[in-house]
């Protein structure tokens, strides 16, 4: 468990650290920064400046409250990186990071860099500092509870690379309406929390291999403009929208669409062919292997 941050003053540097910028930040294309023979501390945090802006990298360093309330209070935070505006960079590695916090304290986890110690460090504090460059990561209110703070960092370079695309999960939610008009119920029953839909065009649904619907169930979604593009259905056939399944004798489909900036399943119920023992088999399925990738 360990956090680095670079680059610093007093620390020796090889070209491995130059390539890991071009690595973290760009996918495959031209470097978007001159090559020099050679470079100072300043010379390589103004190339990461010049590429990204601050924040984390992508679903990097979230927070989780271990015993809350407790007096041995802490918070993990999981791998990622964070940018600072001036360039410099902490990494925390695959074992993550933990801060411990106050019990019944408001307070806030962020990442602080201080450039006149040339130290970068996670900290709990009631009070966010006035010196220096921090990166907000949660929030953690009196009751013990987080919310998400984090603001992840934006490429300044266009880029296709593999670092803009994110495949998560889907998991189950207890059926709720989310509108009704006079022949369907829509009822939300699958969603894909904790990504910001802002940072992605398109997002593509698919129900893996291991279905028992024995089809390859998909669905690519327009996020911008918030409607379904096409999708593969039951038996494999493709049809333009949001509809991906039918589930029960054509009175309940399977859609997908956003809601309450999530990226959800909807079963959609008819109101005349359909009944409560319909949405209860409907919920009551899994979907946790049903997964998005967004890009």
């Amino acid at each position: 468990m360990a956090i680095k941050y670079s680059f610093v003053d007093g620390e020796l540097y090889g070209t491995e650290d130059i390539n890991d910028i071009a690595r973290n930040l760009v996918g495959a294309g031209v470097m978007p920064f001159l090559a020099k023979e050679s470079y100072n501390v300043s010379d390589l945090n103004l190339l990461t400046k010049d590429i990204v802006e601050s924040g984390t990298s992508l679903e990097g360093c979230k927070c989780t409250m271990q015993n809350a309330g407790a007096e041995d209070m802490y918070i993990s935070i999981g791998q990622g990186i964070v940018f600072f505006e001036s360039g410099v960079r902490l990494t925390v590695d695959e074992a993550g990071y933990v801060v411990a916090a106050v019990p019944n304290i408001h307070g806030y986890i962020f990442a602080h860099y201080s450039p006149s110690l040339q130290k970068a460090d996670i900290v709990f504090a009631a009070e966010l500092p006035t010196d220096g460059e921090i990166v907000i990561l949660a929030e953690v209110l009196a009751d013990g509870s987080l919310r998400d703070k984090r603001v992840f960092a934006r490429s300044k370079v266009a880029t296709m690379g593999r670092n803009i695309s994110l495949t998560a999960n889907f998991e189950n939610v207890t059926p709720t309406l989310i509108r009704e008009d006079e022949s369907f119920s829509h009822y939300k029953i699958a969603r894909v929390p904790g990504v910001d839909l802002s940072k992605f065009n398109y997002a593509i649904m698919t129900n893996g291999e291991l279905s028992f619907e024995k089809v390859q169930l998909t669905c690519f979604y327009d996020l911008v403009k918030n409607k379904g593009i096409f999708s593969i259905q039951n038996y494999n056939a493709v049809a333009s929208g949001n509809l991906f399944q039918t589930v029960i004798n054509y009175s309940v489909w399977n859609t997908l669409e956003v809601c309450d900036s999530e990226l959800c399943i909807v079963a959609v119920c008819s109101i005349v062919n359909s009944n409560q023992g319909d949405l209860n088999y409907v919920a009551n399925r899994d979907y946790s292997y049903y997964t998005a990738t967004f890009m």
